[in-house]
C-alpha cells in the first residue's frame, strides 16, 4: 500500500484536531464551565443588541439561516442522492447516506448528552436542546459534501475554489445567522461547525478513492513517476 501523499495528511491532521477539539468542548459546555459560559453570554448580548437595531441586517439572517432550515437539507440531500443514483455512482451516493446518517446521530446523541437550554429573548423560532446548532451541523455537512464530491468531478482550478469558497462562505454565514437571531450560543455554532468537520473528514478518508475517480490514476501516477525517479 503506498504512504499516503501530503493533502491526505492534511486531512488527517484536520479530522483529528477537529474531534479532539469537540470533545474538549462538549466536556466544558457539559461541565457549565464558567468562563464559557460568561463568554457565550457577553457575545450573545451584543450579537443581539445589534440584530434588533437593525433591521436590514435582522432579514438578511432570517433569510440565511431559513435557508438551512430542515425542509432546506432534505431537498438539497434527496437531490445529490438522486443525481448520483442516476449516473450509477454508487460510492458518492454512500458516501452522502453515511454523512447524513452519522452526522444527524452524533448530534442527537451529543444534543440529549448535554442537554443545554437554549438563549433566552430568542429574535427568532427555536426549540429543543441547543448543543450543537441543528442549523449550523446540517448547512456545514452540506458544504462539506457538496466541496468533496465538487472537487471529484471539476478538474479547472478556478472551478475549485470558487466551489470552497461559495460552500464554505454560506455554512459560515448560517452559523452566524444563529447566533445573530439568539437562537443558539455562540459555541453550540462552534459545535456544529467541529462535528460537521469531524464527520465530513473521516468519511472523506474512509472513502477517497472510492467517492473521486481520479483519485486512483492520480496515485499510479505518482507511483510510477516516483519509481521512474528511483531507476
Amino acid at each position: 500500500m503506498p504512504p499516503p501523499d501530503r493533502p491526505q495528511r492534511t486531512v488527517v491532521l484536520v479530522a483529528g484536531l477537529a474531534a479532539l477539539a469537540l470533545a474538549a468542548l462538549s466536556a466544558l459546555v457539559a461541565a457549565r464551565a464558567s468562563a464559557l459560559l460568561s463568554a457565550d453570554a457577553t457575545v450573545s448580548a451584543a450579537a443581539r443588541r445589534f440584530t434588533a437595531g437593525h433591521g436590514w441586517w435582522h432579514s438578511a439572517m432570517m433569510a440565511v439561516t431559513h435557508s438551512a432550515d430542515p425542509i432546506a437539507m432534505y431537498c438539497m440531500l434527496v437531490a445529490v442522492l438522486a443525481a448520483s443514483l442516476l449516473a450509477r455512482r454508487w460510492w458518492p451516493a454512500l458516501f452522502v447516506a453515511a454523512v447524513a446518517a452519522l452526522g444527524t446521530g452524533a448530534r442527537l446523541a451529543l444534543l440529549h448528552l448535554i442537554a443545554r437550554h437554549r438563549p433566552e429573548h430568542r429574535l427568532t423560532d427555536a426549540y429543543g436542546f441547543s448543543f450543537p446548532s441543528g442549523h449550523t451541523t446540517s448547512s456545514a455537512l452540506a458544504a462539506g459534501v457538496v466541496i468533496v464530491l465538487g472537487l471529484a468531478a471539476l478538474r479547472p482550478r478556478w472551478a475549485r475554489r470558487a466551489l470552497v469558497a461559495v460552500a464554505l462562505a454560506w455554512a459560515v454565514l448560517v452559523g452566524v445567522s444563529r447566533v445573530a437571531l439568539v437562537a443558539h450560543w455562540p459555541t453550540d455554532v462552534l459545535g456544529g461547525w467541529l462535528l460537521a468537520t469531524t464527520v465530513i473528514t473521516a468519511l472523506a478518508l474512509a472513502l477517497h478513492r472510492k467517492v473521486d475517480p481520479h483519485a486512483s490514476a492520480d496515485s499510479a501516477h505518482r507511483g510510477g513517476s516516483r519509481g521512474a525517479r528511483r531507476l
